[in-house]
């Protein structure tokens, strides 16, 4: 095993691994992996693609460690989502502002929802209801018309020039490019941790 628990993308991976290949791997690796998953959760480090990998892997293990899952997950759903995020989002723009920390949050709340049946949108009703238009709303104005295509470059918070890689899979997700799709990693949520069915209403 291979995978390095250190960085988000592949913790996420190896909690989807554990969860759902634990007779393939045999009893030796799974247990090695679980230790891996239960080693990275003492840490509280705060960024969202860390936090949304950590608490699949809390959910992961949560057999095998209750005490250690049950004690990130409690920081994760209460010391840290809402003491510090939810106010956050009552007051300010683009705190998720980059998509993969979008899309690392949307996975967090799924994958809360569906283990722990809490709808950690409460509190922040608007934002939510605001999200969907907003994000819409980001591919305008009208694509910029080169020689060789079209080009669709998302609105963006901050200064200076756009992230042009950025918006090369923008415009591959709308136009099916798969060469340039297969550059980006793939994000599927696993459906045991995380259905991705529609959230109820959150106001």
């Amino acid at each position: 095993m291979q995978a390095n628990p250190a960085a988000a993308a592949e913790l996420r991976q190896m909690a989807l691994v554990y969860d759902w290949c634990q007779a393939a791997a045999g009893e030796a690796q799974s247990s090695m992996l679980a230790r891996k998953l239960v080693g990275t959760l003492t840490d509280r480090t705060e960024q969202m693609a860390v936090v949304r990998s950590r608490t699949m892997a809390a959910l992961a293990v949560a057999d095998v460690e209750p005490q250690v899952s049950q004690a990130y997950l409690k920081w994760a759903v209460e010391g840290w989502w809402k003491a510090k995020i939810v106010p956050r989002l009552k007051t300010e723009p683009g705190v998720f502002a980059r998509r993969e920390n979008l899309y690392a949050m949307m996975e967090f709340l799924h994958v809360v929802r569906d283990n722990l049946r809490a709808d950690l949108r409460e509190g922040a009703g608007q934002w939510f209801e605001d999200l969907a238009p907003m994000q819409m709303l980001s591919y305008y104005p009208r694509p910029w018309p080169a020689p060789e295509n079209e080009y669709r470059v998302p609105a963006y918070v901050g200064k200076g020039e756009p992230d042009l890689r950025e918006a090369a899979f923008s415009r591959a997700a709308e136009t099916g490019d798969g060469e340039l799709r297969r550059q980006r990693p793939a994000a599927p949520v696993s459906a045991r941790l995380a259905d991705a069915g529609p959230f109820p209403d959150a106001r």
